[in-house]
């Protein structure tokens, strides 16, 4: 979820201690929005919601959104066929086309990849074939290349994933740009913001896909492209360049701290075992996510899951 101010975070903490009134400020409005406080059925106060709670609830919130696009899509679709049909005998005209077979998805992608100028969004939430990642790698890298933004999400289990870390890896220094969400989504590409490819739904976590949806009608593609921004910002960055001699992005004590912390010890136990102060302790994390273009603790531990510097003393 979006990282919070400051004030908000004051008062999250104020909430879990005891339930609070309703207030005018605006860090009350940012913890209401985010569903990280409820009304308490109990004297009309407001309570904390844990964290997890809020974040698997704006999960399906976000699913209800995109079943109901799902279903709008198809009356729309539906509608179109029958007036072009009234209009001239001829179906079709709607902007969505069901593609059915891995070869005629694959065509049509590449041919909508060689139209791309701009910009390719890729959610890929189940596994990847290293056969697979062999074929559309120079596809991807010639992309990246002419200059397109390209941005891939992944679960957080592809971190592990030696194939799909040499694909990202090798065209990453080109531009691409990798998250992970440690839920699911949908699998779909989007390129430009005139083509959205979607895969069905049963198909999200298989490798390969045998059936997807081709939209081309505009307003659809924008939604989808706003679904995807909006898991892209709930993403954790994903830096699977491997450390060199004198480009370390931590500091030795940084590295310790770390250590401590993902073994699930708080800032202040972390600080009694490396040997410093708790502030000390604060002001390496804060130095580290600045560096990291991080806004809270939290996204550290993803990135130190898959970093090479886990491993230097």
């Amino acid at each position: 979820m979006p990282s919070l101010s400051a004030e908000g975070a004051a008062m999250y903490r104020s909430a879990a201690r005891e339930p609070i009134d309703r207030s005018d400020r605006p860090e009350f409005r940012e913890l209401l929005d985010l569903g990280l406080i409820a009304e308490s059925p109990w004297g009309g106060k407001f309570a904390a919601v844990p964290s997890d709670y809020a974040e698997r609830a704006e999960f399906r919130r976000v699913a209800d959104l995109l079943e109901a696009a799902a279903q709008r899509m198809k009356r729309v679709s539906s509608a179109s066929e029958s007036i072009a049909s009234l209009m001239d005998g001829n179906s079709g005209g709607a902007g969505i086309e069901c593609l059915v077979g891995t070869d005629a998805i694959n065509t049509r992608v590449d041919q909508a990849t060689r139209e791309t100028r701009y910009e390719s969004r890729s959610a890929q939430p189940g596994p990847r074939l290293r056969r697979h990642l062999t074929l559309v790698g120079p596809r991807d890298l010639d992309m990246a290349k002419r200059g397109v933004r390209m941005r891939v999400t992944y679960r957080n289990v592809r971190r592990q994933d030696p194939a799909v870390v040499e694909y990202v890896r090798a065209i990453a220094p080109h531009g691409l740009q990798a998250r992970t969400l440690k839920w699911t989504f949908p699998k779909l590409v989007i390129l430009d913001d005139k083509h959205a490819f979607v895969v069905a739904e049963e198909e999200w976590e298989q490798p390969n896909a045998s059936r997807c949806w081709h939209v081309t009608n505009r307003p659809m593609v924008r939604f989808l492209a706003a679904v995807y921004d909006r898991d892209w910002d709930c993403a954790d960055p994903w830096d699977v360049t491997p450390a060199r001699v004198g480009e370390l992005v931590t500091n030795e004590r940084q590295r310790a701290i770390l250590r401590e912390m993902y073994a699930g010890r708080t800032q202040a136990q972390a600080a009694s075992r490396v040997g410093c102060s708790t502030s000390a302790v604060t002001a390496e994390m804060r130095a580290l996510r600045k560096r990291l273009g991080f806004a809270t603790n939290w996204q550290l531990g993803p990135w130190w899951e898959s970093s090479a510097e886990r491993h230097i003393p």
